[in-house]
């Protein structure tokens, strides 16, 4: 269920990386970031302390990716070995069996009513926490989207709701680099407790109209 919209959601995420930070830079036969020599706005050579500092940004915006937990030290060779290991501590701590990430890196966790979703999408740089909560409704469909981006407002904390197809997600987004144990956690029960609140309560609101 979820891994259909984690595949949709890995193959449009390209037209976003200037978002989520990725930047692309020309490469020399050598293997270095080559430098643009000519300013687009004046049409001449930058000068060399401007140069400088567009070389120090190329050197961190494609700095290595780090993978790992600052409260507990311990470091990771890739993204999906450490969500593995953060999914195994949060099984453990809720009592729940979580099985590990397939290999399109997308695994699946019941809390409350919602069924989780966690995706790894690593080409990208992101971890994507999704939960399916209802179909879109028939009739007054302009007040129902109003609805849920008013509440994506303040009411879901780093969640927001999303559409996919004719079905209505609530869903998380966090760049993999620097992850924590501590926020894997969080997006879960967020993503959790926000479709575990508003699946009810949204179909209750349409019943009410």
């Amino acid at each position: 269920m979820h891994h259909d919209s984690a595949v949709r959601v890995r193959e449009s995420l390209v037209q976003f990386r200037p978002w989520l930070g990725v930047r692309c830079h020309p490469v020399d036969p050598g293997g270095r970031i080559a430098p643009s020599r000519v300013s687009a706005a004046s049409g001449k050579a930058p000068a060399p302390a401007a140069e400088d500092s567009r070389k120090n940004e190329r050197v961190n915006t494609t700095s290595a990716p780090v993978y790992a937990d600052r409260s507990t030290g311990q470091s990771f060779e890739t993204a999906r070995v450490m969500v593995d290991e953060y999914l195994r501590r949060f099984g453990e701590r809720s009592r729940a069996t979580i099985r590990p990430l397939d290999g399109a890196g997308h695994t699946e966790l019941q809390r409350g009513s919602a069924r989780v979703g966690v995706t790894v999408l690593e080409e990208h740089g992101v971890l994507l926490v999704v939960s399916k909560i209802m179909p879109v409704p028939e009739r007054d469909r302009e007040g129902f989207f109003r609805r849920l981006l008013e509440l994506s407002m303040l009411r879901t904390s780093d969640a927001a709701f999303a559409l996919e197809g004719d079905h209505v997600f609530v869903r998380a987004l966090r760049r993999l680099s620097g992850l924590d144990y501590e926020e894997l956690e969080d997006l879960v029960d967020t993503v959790a407790t926000v479709a575990d609140q508003y699946d009810d309560a949204l179909r209750q609101e349409l019943e009410a109209r």
